[in-house]
């Protein structure tokens, strides 16, 4: 079932519809802090899933005047971004350094480079796309074991030792978002109907929000509580200071 006139089916429009509602909360909660880098990357993932949610829902198609060839490139080009970004994320928000070099190197040669040699160049060449869009999906699919692989090592490295201190809520659900984003190359090689990749893909950002929405409330309660601190600090620093200053008046 579509929105009428379009390809967009129902699904990838109710989930890219409360992505919108996601964003405007967060655009305004991040006026209100705008030092937050957290919330500035979050909104970034949530910008790029939206305009993919948007390219592989709505295109090809006929009634748009740019070229067929063109669409093409531009939904699949939308996968390609949001997967980037979301190793980097993942990388920058929860701090393992030693994805770095996925984050940034690997990201480049194995999902940037290989969308432009083997999958624009060529197809825009022969206009193949059923074999070079199963080409493209090898070197991401492989990129994505080694990430998956050096993700896990570091969860392990971080709960080893800090076990008393490490949330495990946030190491499970990191570890299945991530999972759920390792499918994407599978579900594009294998022809996967837009509902399902587009409902795997975002059911992964649902679980990177509750992630990032617990924390933020975490991370307020503890702001929060710092306050009070200072609060009361200052308040019996002003009764020391009061109670010396009546000493002095007293004594002069």
């Amino acid at each position: 079932m579509t929105i009428p006139g379009t390809q967009l089916h129902i699904v990838t429009f109710f989930i890219t519809s409360f992505e919108c509602v996601m964003l405007l909360f967060q655009m305004i909660c991040c006026l209100s802090r705008p030092g937050d880098k957290n919330r500035k990357r979050y909104l970034i993932l949530l910008v790029l899933l939206i305009q993919y949610n948007l390219l592989t829902g709505l295109m090809p198609d006929k009634n748009f005047a740019l070229p067929h060839e063109i669409q093409i490139i531009l939904a699949y080009a939308g996968g390609i971004s949001v997967s980037m970004y979301f190793v980097f994320y993942i990388y920058k928000t929860f701090e393992l350094e030693k994805l770095k070099v996925y984050a940034i190197q690997g990201s480049l040669l194995c999902i940037f480079l290989p969308f432009i040699v083997l999958f624009i160049v060529p197809y825009m060449i022969t206009g193949d796309l059923y074999s070079f869009r199963r080409l493209i999906v090898i070197a991401p699919f492989i990129f994505t074991i080694f990430f998956v692989y050096t993700l896990t090592k570091s969860l392990w490295i971080r709960y080893r030792k800090n076990a008393d201190k490490v949330d495990r809520g946030e190491i499970v659900g990191v570890y299945f978002a991530v999972l759920l984003w390792a499918t994407l190359p599978v579900i594009v090689y294998f022809d996967g109907s837009q509902v399902v990749e587009n409902s795997i893909t975002n059911a992964g950002f649902l679980i990177m929000s509750v992630l990032f929405v617990r924390s933020s409330i975490i991370k307020s309660k503890k702001d929060d509580h710092r306050m009070k601190e200072s609060e009361l600090e200052l308040k019996k620093l002003n009764m020391k200071l009061k109670h010396r200053f009546s000493q002095v008046l007293k004594m002069s």
